[in-house]
């Protein structure tokens, strides 16, 4: 389906992706394995669905903040600028420390990854939507409309793709076949509609200090994640300076 197709809010194409989804959701899977639609993560016109990636439960109890199925938020995606990687496992580095990789056929498959900073600048426009939807929900910004577990992870998300960037360990930014700069990145996602703005430093969403009881809340989401997290997390005032600071470096400049 063509990119146009997938904007479009034309009746036929949004039938057009709904035949798209349906066609997913009639996959025939392992009878342990079932799909289904969630409407909550549905775009209303069709251009991306929410689906439910349900398997035979095998704990008994689990977190309250950990779904009971795999989310697979399906649609129209960017791409490019992409970086290959090979996919893989904790079995093939296993083999590998064994030095037994090599009898064993070589399934890893290749496949492009958007580049890191795509996904910054996506965290960082959601991160902006949430901060702006709950100033409008409330004369000081100060409550939540959406629950911030829903969202919190972005921030530690996005500060780990900017200490990456900052110590060169992302690949290089390439668009059209040419070297580009974090700004050129961000000029284009804005004419191509991938976000609606470049962010900035002075967004409420960077600076938590200015809503203090929003804040809270948002800290109390970021403290219940803990035991999602193997190694040293990222504190979210750190995580909000580093934003601010990568902003100003190479957005707002």
């Amino acid at each position: 389906m063509t990119d146009t197709r997938w904007r479009s809010t034309k009746k036929n194409d949004e039938k057009a992706r709904r035949a798209f989804f349906d066609k997913i959701l009639a996959t025939s899977l392992d009878k342990s394995v079932t799909l289904d639609e969630l409407p909550a993560f549905t775009d209303k016109r069709l251009r991306s669905m929410g689906i439910a990636v349900r398997y035979r439960r095998t704990v008994k109890k689990a977190s309250a903040l950990m779904r009971e199925y795999v989310l697979l938020e399906v649609g129209r995606a960017r791409v490019t600028p992409f970086v290959e990687r090979r996919m893989s496992s904790w079995l093939h580095d296993e083999l590998r420390a064994r030095r037994a990789a090599e009898t064993f056929a070589d399934n890893e498959p290749v496949i492009r990854c958007v580049h890191a900073l795509v996904t910054l600048f996506e965290k960082l426009e959601a991160l902006e939507r949430r901060a702006d939807q709950d100033a409008a929900f409330t004369k000081a910004g100060e409550g939540v409309l959406t629950p911030p577990r829903l969202y919190v992870r972005h921030y530690e998300d996005a500060a780990h793709i900017v200490r990456a960037h900052n110590s060169g360990a992302l690949p290089p930014l390439i668009l059209n076949g040419k070297p580009a700069s974090v700004r050129d990145l961000v000029n284009e996602l804005v004419s191509t509609g991938d976000i609606a703005q470049a962010p900035t430093s002075a967004h409420l969403a960077v600076n938590l200090d200015a809503t203090p009881a929003r804040k809270r809340m948002i800290a109390d989401a970021h403290a219940e994640l803990q035991n999602f997290y193997w190694g040293a997390r990222v504190p979210l005032d750190d995580a909000c300076a580093d934003l601010r600071q990568f902003i100003d470096d190479h957005v707002n400049r």
